[in-house]
């Protein structure tokens, strides 16, 4: 039995859609499969927390990287932040000005939150990691030796609402991790925008069921052609 552990952000969890990872799980009955979940967790900190918890890759046949989109979203300004927890505000995170990705009492009310972050985030850009930090962090993940590593390309936004500055990274560190992992990135035309563009979900960064089918299957075929 093929052993497959999958590592991916929110985009591959359970939130607004049944995700890509379970999707594969489920379609797999003959492959022993693993998730790790890290739904909006810098790529610095799943490393650390996979290399603390001793997590052994190399016992996997194939690893699933859908990891990272997290690292190059726009974030509220750490000097906001900051002083938010200067008043006593601890309770609230960035994520406290997204809007979840189903239309509910939450969305409803985070609005206007989410509108403010829109507005912010087009005059003062940062993100968890720069690129050559989300470089080196890749680096480190993949130097644990499996005998298969698939590579989810980074996933672009709606650039109307977040601006083109999350694609524009994404772009470029996919065309950076297909040269360096000429055999692990996943490339195909449904990784094009204009392909998979309109299956965004309510908050224009995750994405619907249909989606996720669509991804789940194109993994399910690319582990069944795998000879390990």
């Amino acid at each position: 039995m093929k052993k497959v552990l999958i590592l991916c952000d929110s985009h591959g969890t359970k939130w607004g859609a049944t995700g890509y990872a379970w999707r594969v799980k489920d379609m797999l009955t003959d492959f022993d499969i693993d998730i790790l979940e890290y739904g909006g967790i810098s790529l610095n900190k799943i490393v650390q927390d996979i290399e603390k918890s001793q997590v052994d890759l190399e016992s996997y046949d194939v690893v699933i990287m859908g990891v990272g989109n997290p690292d190059i979203h726009p974030r509220m300004p750490k000097r906001f932040m900051n002083l938010l927890k200067k008043f006593r505000l601890t309770f609230v995170k960035d994520s406290y000005f997204s809007i979840p990705p189903v239309v509910n009492l939450s969305y409803i009310a985070r609005i206007p939150f989410f509108i403010f972050r829109l507005v912010v985030i087009r005059f003062i850009h940062e993100t968890y990691l720069d690129q050559k930090s989300f470089l080196y962090w890749i680096r480190r993940l993949i130097q644990h030796r499996t005998k298969k590593i698939v590579i989810i390309p980074l996933l672009f936004v709606n650039p109307l609402v977040y601006t083109d500055r999350h694609n524009r990274s994404a772009k470029e560190l996919n065309d950076t991790l297909s040269e360096l992992y000429k055999d692990s990135f996943l490339r195909d035309e449904f990784f094009q925008y204009n392909n998979y563009k309109r299956y965004h979900n309510c908050d224009f960064f995750h994405f619907n069921d249909t989606f996720h089918q669509k991804l789940s299957n194109h993994l399910v075929k690319e582990l069944r052609n795998y000879k390990i």
